[in-house]
């Protein structure tokens, strides 16, 4: 099977007291390829109860 490459774009916001450690993991499990524990956010993770998608879209990578 053929494949395409696409590029993803979120605009995400998350609140102001997440670390950047915490940031990045909420990333990687939400929007990343993280698969088994590395899934489950600490639940002391601020973006893991408040976050919001401003905006998503998509295109072909080049």
């Amino acid at each position: 099977m053929e494949l395409k490459t696409i590029k993803i774009s979120v605009l995400v916001q998350v609140p102001a007291n997440a670390t950047d450690e915490q940031v990045s993991d909420f990333v990687d499990a939400k929007f990343g390829e993280c698969t088994g524990s590395c899934t489950q956010l600490t639940p002391d993770n601020p973006c893991l109860s408040e976050y919001e998608i401003e905006q998503a879209d998509w295109s072909l990578a080049s």
